[in-house]
């Protein structure tokens, strides 16, 4: 096995303010002065205002599996693996409620909204686009075939998939959600997971990080 490398040259070590018991979480968003925290089959609303201070005010339970949450206009859209993807209301932040138990297409694990339409990377079927615009009655509008997309970012007209198992960061044209059209496929140092776009850049999370064993089926050691 080789030696585990130093990680100082990324900088000094992060402080924790406040950790809170809740017990393993998966993902968290914040839309303004309040977080949303999935785990253990809950979406934990949290005001945290004063960082330092972090108060959970609201839990709604029997999520199932939750994996990823992504938050617009105080509604909750919940991945959840093979138990789909939840839509919830959390305007009052003390008493969230489900609006919807949508039933996604495969393994609903990243997620992703924008104005009407939520996106949801159902791993080995793809990204599975939904018109969300009424949150209590979603519509399937197509599916993008990108691969095991473990994640997903959009920005303007194009969608952007983490795909696991290929490695690729895959680029989507959604300008007509009904007829998405792949554009681009770029190779990834490690399996394809989470993805963030920012200005001209995309920063892309990978796992399993051995290129020879991607490209040969080996790995340095065999």
């Amino acid at each position: 096995m080789s030696e585990i490398k130093s990680h100082s040259g990324y900088g000094k070590k992060l402080e924790i303010i406040r950790k809170n018991e809740l017990g393993p979480c998966f993902d968290v968003a914040l839309e303004e002065k309040t977080a949303y925290i999935v785990g253990g089959c809950s979406l934990y609303v949290a005001d945290v205002e004063l960082p330092g201070n972090l108060e959970i005010t609201g839990r709604l339970s029997g999520l199932g599996s939750v994996r990823q949450v992504a938050v617009q206009n105080k509604l909750a859209y919940i991945s959840s693996r093979a138990d789909g993807v939840f839509i919830v209301d959390a305007s009052n932040p003390e008493k969230p409620f489900l609006l919807c138990h949508y039933d996604s297409v495969e393994l609903a694990t990243g997620i992703f909204v924008s104005g009407n339409l939520l996106f949801v990377a159902n791993r080995d079927f793809g990204v599975e686009i939904i018109d969300a615009g009424n949150p209590e009655k979603p519509v399937h509008l197509s599916s993008a075939h990108t691969g095991e997309a473990q994640s997903v970012y959009v920005q303007g007209n194009y969608l952007y998939a983490g795909v696991w198992s290929a490695a690729k960061l895959v680029t989507v044209n959604i300008s007509n959600p009904c007829k998405p059209e792949i554009t681009a496929k770029a190779d990834l140092d490690g399996f394809g997971d989470g993805v963030c776009i920012q200005g001209r850049y995309a920063y892309a999370a990978t796992g399993h990080h051995q290129p020879l064993w991607l490209k040969t089926g080996r790995t340095s050691e065999s």
